[in-house]
């Protein structure tokens, strides 16, 4: 299996995202975009949940919302680092267009 995934938002922009194990734990104190994935075959992705978080070693999801994501069995979580709070938010919207070709897809 690939280490990277790259998605195409709607603007044109490639967002390169590393790929981990899910449940992982990141130990970097840094901001980025995370995108919960379901591995199915042929480094074949699907996405379940997008959003963004100022840092990723801190619980940046609520148990509620943890909840609601593991319902949906992820196999992965994907990230692409960004230390900007404006380009996070852009490229959450960026991305959104995913969730439209996708019906259980999730934004936080």
């Amino acid at each position: 299996m690939k280490n990277i995934l790259n998605f195409i938002g709607k603007s044109g922009t490639v967002y390169k995202f590393h790929v981990h194990p899910w449940p992982y734990s990141f130990k970097i104190r840094q901001g980025g975009i995370f995108l919960f994935t379901k591995f199915l075959n042929d480094n074949f992705h699907v996405p379940i949940c997008l959003g963004v978080t100022a840092n990723l070693a801190t619980q940046f999801i609520n148990e509620y919302e943890l909840e609601n994501i593991n319902e949906d069995t992820p196999t992965h979580i994907c990230v692409c680092m960004e230390e900007n709070g404006s380009k996070r938010e852009f490229a959450e919207e960026d991305l959104s267009e995913i969730a439209q070709r996708l019906s259980d897809f999730h934004i936080l």
